[in-house]
């Protein structure tokens, strides 16, 4: 342990490989004469200490150009900074140009990585599809899961779900067998991402995600808002919470543009306009700044503000450019401005319906047409997607009036019910919009029913509007 020649695979191997925890006992047992750049891998894939691994490397500065040029790119990635993960891992290819090298498969992964956080996916699967080569050939199944992790993120950004999902099922053993890794939980969380779009238009419901962690948290708040199964001030609050935890703590910016995103969408059901942009202004550039770009131009247009003006066709062009075409449908649904430009959207294979529940304070008035509308290649199959998505958009946000006081034999959330059920909303949609499950909804619907001796909801509609609502 206390000499490590660059061109030695053994420790690289031990590194991805099932032997890593034989590995980091014998670092712990070398202590300080353990070589630095093994004890520096270390503790930034491992312990998740790029800082230290920093630091490590001041105090002890390495005579390998290449290995210097790696752990930079490995520690950069940590850090956000994906120009300069994309740089120094360009570096260490041509270095470690064999590509039998465990190190070459580390680097090419870093590539594909950076890549993909530089808004440019199509670029990020040559380098990933070389990783895994690599990985698999060496039995290197923890960095077989980072490409994998990669690899099918960057199919989604592009659009292409049946090779997004044969990646997932290709990964999914791994993920089973090396659950307790960051790049598991990451598949995790977007299984139950991809699980929560496929269950707005009939899909099952996603599983549950176990865990405490930040990622696992926010991933639940969406799952709660998709599902309308929390109660708006509990669900509120719990954002509210993960913003805190954000100022205090470095988060991903992935994980702060969801978040942002997710602020946006509990604001328009509240009916509040969204003021601060998603990311900070300082924010590098990147995969993350143009889904903020997005995210923002549909709060202004949420909010009644304008959104993006002639800055729509540049921004366009630039997507369409990088090839994003799941952030490209998202910007033209927040473009849609009538029912046709609804269809239009709904044909695009990358489109996400969970931005169509985001939207759906602007979007209710045009849904009908878009439902009516013709359209020969819209199959059976699709136009029930579609109404069973229509079902999920609550309208605009409605108080009881000052001038229809709560009936005295009714409490203050079932005369919301009825007075819901008076403007023809379904349980599906009362439930989205007061973030209850539909079970509940029916549960208030039955005694309203018993209180007021109605029969069926067309009697419940009539009543309602007799006391006002």
């Amino acid at each position: 342990m206390h000499t490590l020649s660059p061109d030695d695979h053994h420790p690289w191997t031990a590194l991805f490989g099932p032997c890593r925890a034989e590995l980091g006992e014998r670092l712990g047992a070398a202590g300080a004469s353990a070589p630095a750049a093994l004890r520096a891998a270390w503790l930034i894939e491992v312990e998740r200490l790029p800082h230290e691994a920093d630091r490590l490397l001041r105090r002890e500065p390495l005579a390998d150009a290449g290995l210097r040029d790696l752990l930079a790119a490995a520690s950069a990635r940590m850090y956000d900074d994906a120009a300069a993960t994309a740089g120094h891992a360009a570096r260490a290819l041509a270095r470690f140009a064999d590509p039998l090298h465990p190190l070459h498969a580390w680097a090419a992964c870093l590539q594909g990585q950076a890549q993909l956080e530089l808004g440019w996916p199509a670029r990020a699967l040559a380098p990933l599809q070389a990783a895994l080569r690599g990985a698999h050939r060496d039995g290197l199944a923890l960095l077989q899961l980072d490409a994998l992790l990669a690899l099918a993120r960057a199919h989604d950004e592009l659009g292409d779900a049946a090779q997004r999902d044969a990646v997932l099922a290709d990964a999914a053993p791994l993920a089973a067998a090396h659950a307790a890794l960051p790049a598991a939980d990451s598949l995790r969380r977007l299984q139950a991402q991809l699980a929560g779009r496929a269950a707005l238009v009939g899909g099952p419901p996603p599983h549950a995600l176990d865990g405490e962690g930040r990622g696992v948290r926010l991933a639940r708040a969406w799952q709660a808002w998709l599902e309308g199964a929390a109660d708006a001030p509990g669900l509120a609050a719990e954002v509210a919470a993960l913003r805190q935890l954000q100022r205090q703590q470095y988060w991903p910016l992935k994980w702060q543009v969801d978040l942002g995103q997710l602020e946006g969408a509990l604001a328009a059901r509240a009916g509040r306009p969204v003021e601060a942009p998603v990311l900070a202004p300082e924010a590098p550039h990147g995969l993350a700044r143009l889904q903020a770009a997005v995210l923002d131009a549909g709060h202004a247009r949420l909010a009644g503000r304008p959104a993006g003006g002639a800055g729509f066709a540049g921004l366009a062009e630039e997507l369409a450019e990088r090839g994003l075409q799941r952030l490209a449908a998202r910007l033209a649904l927040v473009r849609a401005d009538d029912g046709e430009a609804l269809a239009r959207w709904w044909r695009l294979p990358a489109r996400d319906t969970v931005d169509a529940l985001w939207l759906a304070p602007v979007l209710w008035p045009l849904w009908p047409a878009l439902l009516a509308s013709a359209d020969p290649r819209r199959s059976a199959a699709s136009q029930q997607a579609l109404a069973r998505l229509g079902e999920r958009l609550p309208g605009p946000r409605r108080e009881p009036a000052a001038s229809a006081p709560v009936p005295l034999d009714l409490t203050p959330r079932e005369w919301q019910v009825l007075q819901l059920i008076a403007e023809d909303w379904s349980n599906a949609q009362i439930a989205a919009r007061l973030f209850v499950s539909e079970a509940t909804v029916k549960t208030h619907i039955n005694r309203v029913y018993a209180k007021l001796g109605l029969r069926d909801r067309r009697e419940a509609m009539l009543r309602a509007r007799a006391l006002g609502a």
